[in-house]
């Protein structure tokens, strides 16, 4: 008797709700990176960034079973190559971006981050940088600038002139430096 095997997170067209997929709008440093605090929450069934993680590992264990499956002499589904590499580039050029950011911001304001049990979507939906966090950032982006000697007119300095992908540019370089958290 030969084993069956369909999943359809990997075998299915259709992508899981959870997933990151949509950009960033172009807006001012602060807005990006209240739109991605609001993705740290742990509901099932809303977009944010640890409900992809976990799909993402589901899915790398439902494609090893198939593969399993398959070299036991069993029948499973087809594994769509285009969705793979589509849920690997998400979590490459998405999630841990957004997650690298993320990180820094905890370490200036920890306590916008809620524990687990507290972090739903409902919660975290209503979570904003208010002006005591965006100073608090303001300083932390000029002692970065300071430390690296960025030139006076660097967007890290304004922050409304920064974007995301200038914070996750600096904190690329900044990775790299033995003794950077």
């Amino acid at each position: 008797m030969t084993s069956k095997y369909y999943n359809a997170l990997v075998h299915g067209m259709t992508v899981p709700v959870e997933m990151v997929t949509d950009s960033l709008d172009t807006e001012p440093l602060f807005d990006q990176l209240s739109t991605m605090l609001k993705l740290c929450h742990v509901s099932a069934g809303h977009q944010g960034l640890f409900g992809w993680l976990v799909v993402h590992g589901m899915y790398l264990a439902a494609v090893k079973r198939t593969k399993a499956v398959r070299d036991n002499g069993g029948a499973a589904g087809i594994i769509i190559e285009a969705k793979t590499v589509r849920m690997k580039n998400i979590i490459k050029n998405k999630v841990h971006l957004y997650l690298r950011q993320m990180f820094w911001m905890h370490s200036v304001v920890p306590y916008l981050f809620k524990k687990p049990h507290e972090a739903t979507f409902e919660v975290m939906k209503e979570t904003k940088l208010e002006t005591k966090e965006k100073e608090l950032l303001t300083r932390s982006l000029c002692a970065i600038a300071d430390e690296f000697v960025l030139p006076s007119n660097h967007p890290l300095r304004n922050p409304i002139t920064a974007t995301a992908s200038v914070l996750r540019n600096q904190l690329n370089k900044m990775s790299g430096r033995p003794g950077t958290p």
